[in-house]
This record gives C-alpha cells, sequence and structure tokens, in this order.
C-alpha cells in the first residue's frame, strides 16, 4: 500500500470513529446544537458557535437567543443508524486496504410529498407533547427528517397546521438536509420563527447545511 493509500485510509478510520462518537449517547449535545444550526443557516439567520448553547431544563435541549428548542430526530424509514455507524467504524479499523472498504450499490431517491413529511413531524410532535404533558407551553419543537432514499418534491407547498397550533408547542420547524420550514408559530415565538411561519427555504449551497463541528 502507497503511502497516500494509507493516509486515506487512517483519514477513514478517524472520520468512522468521529462519526460513532458524534451518534452515540454522548455525542447527542453536539447533534442537537447542529440541527438548530442546520436551521439557522438554511433560514439564512447570521449565527457563531458560540450563540448556540446546549442548556435545559427539560424539555429545553438548547438556546439561540430567545429561542428555546426542544431537538428530535425522525429517521425515515426508521433504521438502526447509530449500529450501522458503529459497524462501519469497526470495519475501517480491521481494514488493510482502502478497497475492503468500498461498497457496490445503486444510489436511489424516491419523491415524498409535503403533506408525507408534514405527517412524519406531526406524529413525532404528538410523542413529544404526550411525553412532556403541560410543558410545552414557550417551547420552540424543532424536527429533523433524515430521509433514506428519499428527498423532499415539491418543496411546496406545506398544507396548513392547525394539529401542530392544538399541541401546545410555541412553534414547530422541520429541517431536512436542504430544506426549512417553520410549519407552525404563535406570536409569542422569536421574531425570525415567526417571519418564517408557512415560508419554505431551499438550501442553495453545494454543502450540507450540517456544517458541524466547525
Amino acid at each position: 500500500m502507497s503511502r497516500s493509500e494509507k493516509e486515506l485510509l487512517e483519514g477513514m478510520r478517524r472520520g468512522f470513529d468521529e462519526a460513532a462518537e458524534l451518534f452515540s449517547r454522548s455525542g447527542k449535545p453536539l447533534q442537537e446544537r447542529t440541527a438548530v444550526h442546520g436551521l439557522l443557516r438554511v433560514l439564512g439567520i447570521e449565527h457563531a458557535d458560540g450563540d448556540i448553547i446546549k442548556q435545559g431544563p427539560e424539555p429545553v435541549d438548547v438556546w439561540f437567543g430567545d429561542a428555546r428548542f426542544q431537538v428530535t430526530e425522525v429517521m425515515y424509514p426508521a433504521r438502526p443508524r447509530d449500529r450501522e455507524i458503529r459497524e462501519r467504524a469497526v470495519r475501517a479499523r480491521k481494514a488493510r486496504r482502502f478497497d475492503e472498504l468500498m461498497e457496490r450499490g445503486t444510489i436511489t431517491s424516491d419523491p415524498m410529498e409535503p403533506q408525507a413529511v408534514q405527517q412524519l413531524v406531526a406524529q413525532r410532535a404528538r410523542e413529544k407533547a404526550g411525553h412532556y404533558a403541560g410543558r410545552c407551553a414557550g417551547i420552540d419543537l424543532l424536527v429533523y427528517v433524515n430521509l433514506h432514499g428519499y428527498h423532499l418534491y415539491p418543496t411546496g407547498p406545506f398544507p396548513p397546521a392547525p394539529e401542530l397550533e392544538a399541541l401546545g408547542w410555541r412553534s414547530v420547524s422541520l429541517i431536512l438536509e436542504r430544506f426549512a420550514i417553520v410549519l407552525t408559530a404563535d406570536r409569542s415565538a422569536p421574531a425570525f420563527l415567526c417571519y418564517h411561519a408557512g415560508k419554505g427555504v431551499e438550501w442553495g449551497g453545494l454543502d450540507s447545511v450540517f456544517d458541524w463541528p466547525p
């Protein structure tokens, strides 16, 4: 194996180990801050690393200005992502050649309409509201929908969401890899959330919106 191949293999090992740590239980605070960073980035809200603060009390996960986010992820279809990443990290540590980490496959992606995505958000919002019974007021719910093999198309319009308003959250926002929308926000929500309520925003960059850790 050439020196460049060894360096590439070692880099992939570090990357898989870092991903395994990020998506472990101990990495949850960074996951939550990264989701908020992605939302702000798509909405065009300027911010620095130190502006996004991991802080409670429950059900608050992350503070940003006067926003108080409860952050949750929906994986669709449901799958054990942490196990997938751990298995890849083990394979990388055992590999002696770069080609041992190559996987054959066909990249496909099916369209998923706004109403179907919103239904996933509504289901999770109900689950969380039930878990935090009576403690949703003043809390901004952020749902990261992690689609595997699907993409949002068309990107709008999203239907009205009276069922979300009835759950008691101050606001409910959705973040995807390349799209964000504030689905509902009452008048007490932070101004930037109220301003973007009902306005879907597509990410125009070529890179991932989740470009953390910096």
